[in-house]
């Protein structure tokens, strides 16, 4: 059992009537948090579930903030902005985090207390093959079903998550598993929203070892990967007749004029026959 997992919060996990779906409420209104949040946001290519375990607070989605206590439950779909962290107020709460990466979940426990926040070992689970799928289709869906899509959807990954018996003691092959993960994540949406900070985050570690760790096992740096995944999917692109207003957009740039920077800096070469693949390091 993983050193966080207790009973307690093992059966909050496993009893989904126990959950209030934060979008079922009305938001609120709190100036101070507010202004806090808009000073601290972030959206990025993967779809995030939190489950509040214990304490009080508020947390931002969109323009929105939502009352979370204990068993409060939000999704945050790819590139939802989103609060980023929590203001120096809050104290006394434990948020259980799952991030979808690559077909797998990556799930850590937050506690915060006394002004001192902890992220627990992950727990890494590799997912149902249509369950990622079905999981983005229900947080973006809208109409009278929608909400019982979700429902049943984030309740199979928490049970994934529980049912999961891999080891939280960091082995170098999990360690590995969660780094491969990432790479692969970062492959299949080449970088889009992506950031040393909220990769850390999914990994469970700080920036600093997380970057570390990450350059042992894929050989380069986290910006270096990233801009290889950007330089594949730009290849790929071009030969489909892409625009360079579209690449852009794939890629998350802010603009076709920033990206034209980018590409200044980082030559692709001749555009690659059609059909031909890219494989990055």
């Amino acid at each position: 059992m993983q050193e966080w997992l207790t009973d307690d919060i093992r059966r909050l996990l496993c009893r989904p009537s126990d959950w209030r779906w934060i979008a079922d409420g009305p938001p609120v209104d709190d100036d101070r948090h507010r202004r806090w949040c808009q000073r601290h946001r972030e959206a990025h290519s993967h779809l995030e579930v939190l489950l509040a375990y214990r304490g009080e607070t508020l947390y931002g989605l969109g323009e929105a903030l939502y009352p979370v206590d204990t068993g409060s439950i939000i999704v945050f779909p790819g590139m939802a902005p989103h609060q980023l962290n929590y203001p120096p107020w809050v104290t006394a709460i434990e948020h259980i985090w799952f991030s979808l990466v690559a077909g797998r979940v990556t799930c850590r426990l937050y506690s915060l207390e006394g002004g001192r926040m902890r992220q627990l070992p992950v727990i890494l689970a590799v997912l149902p093959p249509d369950l990622p799928e079905r999981l983005h289709a229900a947080a973006a869906a809208t109409g009278p079903s929608a909400s019982l899509r979700l429902h049943s959807a984030v309740t199979e990954l928490v049970a994934t998550v529980v049912e999961s018996e891999t080891s939280a003691t960091r082995p170098d092959d999990h360690i590995a598993s969660v780094m491969q993960s990432i790479m692969q994540h970062l492959q299949t949406t080449a970088g889009r929203g992506a950031s040393i900070a909220g990769l850390a985050t999914v990994a469970a570690y700080s920036p600093y070892h997380f970057q570390r760790l990450f350059k042992r096992t894929a050989g380069c740096t986290v910006q270096a990967y990233i801009d290889r995944c950007r330089i594949a999917r730009t290849r790929t692109m071009m030969a489909a007749g892409s625009s360079q207003k579209a690449i852009a957009q794939e890629l998350g740039f802010s603009s076709p004029q920033a990206f034209s920077r980018w590409l200044r800096q980082h030559p692709v070469g001749e555009s690659p026959a059609s059909g031909e693949s890219f494989e990055v390091p």
